[in-house]
């Protein structure tokens, strides 16, 4: 369950979705997001779940989201699972609305592996570019507690760095923004990965800096 700051911190960020944005979220789900913050009984994945299921409480139906999440099998391979593209809260998908799909995708995805990050990027960011809409502000939430484990992929950081760098269109801007989870994120690279498109990232080592570490993230444009 949140607390009572993190409560806080999600209606200020959903609020936020009121402004007629789009939000395509790209999570991390390698075995690491099971492990406990410190002292607590917290998980990582229950803090992005929990974050998710406030969220969609109140967010608006005519702003749009999506999901992605990203794993690597335990021979590297690394899993891209394309949860929902891209679509207005409202929309109908399915049994329910778009909202409740992202929803159920978060409770329902599997957790386990390593970390495919740069190649997890590379192709949300491919995405959203594709599926640009000019009368919202375009982003990517990037939620991930780890460092790049790919064996198998020849995506390197510099590499990353270059496709985002030239691939970034001031016509059809789209901006990543990293929430990393736990002392072990790779804050180096997430913070050149949203420097690239004109974003930023924070760090959340323990449940009760998720406030200033969303606050940061998404609203110091």
């Amino acid at each position: 369950m949140l607390t009572g700051p993190q409560l806080t911190a999600m209606a200020k960020m959903w609020a936020f979705l009121h402004a007629r944005i789009s939000t395509f979220a790209l999570v991390d789900a390698s075995g690491s997001m099971n492990n406990r913050f410190p002292g607590t009984t917290v998980s990582r994945i229950d803090l992005v779940r929990g974050l998710v299921n406030q969220a969609y409480s109140v967010a608006s139906s005519g702003a749009r989201s999506g999901v992605w999440f990203f794993r690597a099998d335990d021979d590297g391979t690394p899993r891209i699972d394309r949860a929902t593209g891209l679509a207005t809260n409202g929309t109908v998908v399915g049994p329910g609305t778009q909202a409740q799909a992202v929803s159920t995708a978060m409770q329902t995805a599997t957790i386990s592996g390593g970390t495919p990050l740069y190649q997890a990027v590379r192709e949300a960011y491919g995405y959203a570019q594709a599926h640009y809409d000019p009368s919202m502000l375009n982003q990517i939430v990037l939620l991930s507690d780890g460092a790049n484990q790919d064996s198998t992929s020849k995506d390197t950081l510099n590499g990353l760095i270059d496709y985002l760098e030239k691939a970034r269109d001031p016509e059809r801007p789209v901006r990543i923004v990293a929430i990393g989870y736990g002392t072990g994120a790779d804050m180096k690279a997430l913070g050149a990965i949203t420097k690239a498109t004109g974003g930023k990232a924070a760090q959340v080592k323990a449940p009760a800096d998720l406030v200033d570490a969303v606050n940061l993230a998404l609203f110091s444009l």
